[in-house]
Parts: structure tokens; sequence; C-alpha cells
């Protein structure tokens, strides 16, 4: 006797949807809603918490222009805050610095004014040694000329 037998492979597909929440990066300027005045040759800090799903990234920037690290100046980024040091602060240190944080949701910028007072420290050169020796080079380009005769 012979038997059939009828399998059926049924397939379930089973899907997982994972939502993440995103939302628009966020900055706190409660503690900027002034003009931030520092001391010339003081340090200044410029400490901005923020939030936002995905993780946003930070940018500093001062009259537009993008600040990176350097002898004087450093930026420290965090998951929730970023913080701008600049030390011995100059008068021409002064002026209009701008965070913005973005992530995929969106950006947003603060701007933070920087009031410096004071007079900023003179550097002085040690005079030259009695065996140094002193060049110096000029040009100049002639834009016009008259030429007298007689």
């Amino acid at each position: 006797m012979k038997a059939e037998h009828n399998m059926e492979f049924i397939l379930t597909l089973h899907m997982i949807l994972l939502i993440t929440p995103s939302g628009e990066p966020k900055i706190d300027m409660e503690a900027y809603k002034d003009v931030v005045t520092v001391r010339a040759g003081a340090t200044l800090r410029l400490n901005v918490p923020f939030a936002g799903c995905p993780q946003p990234t930070a940018e500093w920037h001062r009259h537009d222009v993008k600040i990176h690290d350097d002898d004087r100046t450093k930026i420290e980024c965090h998951d929730t805050r970023s913080q701008l040091i600049v030390r011995d602060v100059r008068r021409a240190d002064g002026g209009v610095y701008s965070l913005t944080v973005a992530n995929d949701a969106g950006r947003q910028t603060a701007n933070i004014h920087v009031n410096v007072i004071g007079k900023s420290k003179m550097t002085r050169c040690a005079p030259p040694s009695k065996n140094a020796v002193s060049a110096f080079q000029f040009s100049c380009k002639l834009l016009s000329f008259t030429l007298e005769y007689s």
C-alpha cells in the first residue's frame, strides 16, 4: 500500500520594527542670556548644554569662522554639552561666538556675545645681542611718477 503525504511548508515572516525616537537638537542658553564679560588675560569658558536624538555633533565658530584647537583654545565635546576654553584672553578675542549642534533631525545655532575688558598683556622682546645681525627688507610698488627735466 502506498501512502501519499502532503507536506506544506508555511513560511512565517516575523518583522520587527525598531523605532528610535528622534528629535531636533536643542541648545540650553539659560546661562548666556546676557553678554559674557571677561577680563583680558583671564580664561574664557563657555560651557553650553544641549540635547538631541540621535546624538548631535557640535561646532564652535567666531564671526562665522570655525574654531579649532590651538595653543590657547580648546574645545571639549561630551554627550550633553560642549565647552569652549580660551586661555589668556585678549581684547581681539571679543565678539560673537556661535555653537551649532546638528543631527539627522535638524540643527540649531546659538550666539554668545563676549566682551573683553581691560588691557591685553604686551609681550616684550628681549633686546638684540651685540652679535646680532639685523636685516631689513623694504619693497614698494610704483604706481605713478613724474619726470621733470630742463
